[in-house]
């Protein structure tokens, strides 16, 4: 959906309630008084690499006597496996802190150049089809969240929250995870949403999974409740009386509570919902380009690619910039199953001031500003991006089997055509803003 060339790829669940605390309640009624202070969700942040760690995957059959001899060879101190994926392929290789990430990178992406103290032997050089660094990505959140401190002892007994069974349409959240109450303690959700893992024969599983702590339970411990102000947005959409579509969210939690995830985390998500054919992922998460690195051939793109299927919604970013240029990632990837999202104003005559745009690597717009989440007013791509993700679940529940190309072309016959209102020079590939 974008013409892109040189990018690369980013980077619940026992669902726990929450009780605002007297600090948050003067918290919560400081933000209503004080329209000034909207929570605006971004991803602007630059790679941050780890000095310690790669993920690798592997190419298919290798013996596990294999693995374990190019751990040793390399000198991998440790080694971590995806949970509760059925892709055993992809591992994080964590090394001594005395060794230098980039060359050791660079010996395993190209074994026959050298770099090590003997050269590796035929055939292993050929066992390892991609590696690439390990990063993290903070999605940026306003301040007036930063003292914010929500309940997480009390466990929410959410079994009332798991629907009896999955029909309809499956949507991944990639998130914060997930609360059931909002910041003044009322119930966001009254109803049956949550995916229903009985099937997938794994115990201790019961809906989503939370790779940050390595548990079912995926409580949402941003102070801005990211994950679950994006949840929100996608069934307040789904639950519309009058056309409502039969669904269920699976929450995965891979940012920690300042909204900070690991490329490898990403990957298990990712893993974890292509094991179980979600048709529809929400990743309001994003890092931008900054010229080192793979930039095209990664693992991330080389999953979505194997799964044509899957449709990814991406946040553009909130940073004012034209990501032709500076490339923000995954929302950019060239790659048809992957939506990026600009956001527009709330009466839709133009652009927000801070969303980025493109006019090859962002798809559409759809409204980002002055969304009421729990009494309080947020904006941003990343809240934006939700409303698109909730239409493609619509239109995927209605024709399972469309292409991503179909897809396309529906989200456009709903779209209505920017106005000449819109900043000159800041477009998007399609013009389009997505109402649903």
């Amino acid at each position: 959906m974008k013409k892109l060339k040189n990018l690369i790829a980013l980077v619940a669940i026992s669902l726990v309630g929450c009780s605002c605390s007297n600090d948050e309640q003067e918290f919560v009624a400081k933000q209503k008084e004080n329209s000034e202070l909207n929570a605006r969700s971004s991803s602007n942040q630059t790679r941050n690499y780890s000095n310690n760690s790669l993920v690798i995957k592997f190419i298919d059959g290798v013996s596990e006597a294999d693995k374990q001899f190019l751990r040793n060879f390399y000198e991998v101190t440790t080694y971590k496996l995806c949970s509760h994926c059925s892709d055993k392929s992809i591992e994080l290789w964590k090394f001594d802190d005395t060794i230098n990430i980039e060359p050791r990178k660079i010996t395993i992406d190209d074994p026959t150049g050298g770099g090590m103290n003997f050269p590796l032997p035929y055939p292993y050089y050929n066992y390892i089809q991609s590696v690439d660094y390990n990063f993290e990505v903070k999605f940026a959140t306003n301040d007036a969240y930063a003292n914010v401190n929500l309940a997480t002892s009390a466990l929410l007994e959410y079994n009332s929250y798991i629907k009896s069974s999955n029909d309809g349409v499956t949507i991944a959240v990639f998130d914060t995870g997930l609360n059931i109450n909002g910041f003044g303690g009322e119930p966001l959700f009254l109803s049956e949403f949550l995916y229903n893992a009985s099937s997938d024969g794994i115990p201790g599983i019961f809906s989503g999974w939370d790779f940050v702590n390595n548990d079912h339970n995926c409580l949402d411990d941003n102070p801005g409740l990211h994950g679950t102000a994006v949840t929100s947005i996608i069934t307040e959409i789904l639950n519309n009386d009058l056309s409502p579509v039969p669904h269920q969210i699976m929450p995965l939690k891979i940012c920690d509570a300042n909204g900070v995830a690991s490329y490898f985390n990403l990957l298990c998500a990712l893993n974890y919902a292509l094991d179980r054919r979600v048709p529809v992922i929400q990743m309001s998460l994003g890092w931008y380009d900054n010229d080192s690195g793979d930039l095209v051939d990664n693992i991330f793109l080389d999953l979505m690619s194997d799964h044509p299927d899957t449709t990814i919604i991406c946040s553009a970013g909130n940073n004012w910039s034209n990501n032709d240029t500076t490339i923000h990632c995954p929302s950019g990837y060239d790659i048809n199953n992957i939506i990026a999202v600009a956001s527009c104003n709330a009466l839709a005559t133009d652009i927000s001031s801070w969303s980025n745009y493109g006019a090859t690597s962002v798809d559409f717009f759809a409204v980002g500003e002055n969304i009421n989440f729990s009494g309080i007013s947020i904006e941003g791509t990343s809240f934006a991006a939700p409303k698109v993700a909730a239409m493609v679940a619509k239109i995927k529940h209605l024709n399972p089997s469309i292409t991503n190309d179909q897809l396309i072309d529906a989200l456009l016959d709903l779209g209505i055509y920017c106005s000449p209102s819109f900043s000159d020079g800041r477009p998007v590939l399609y013009n389009k803003i997505l109402v649903p």
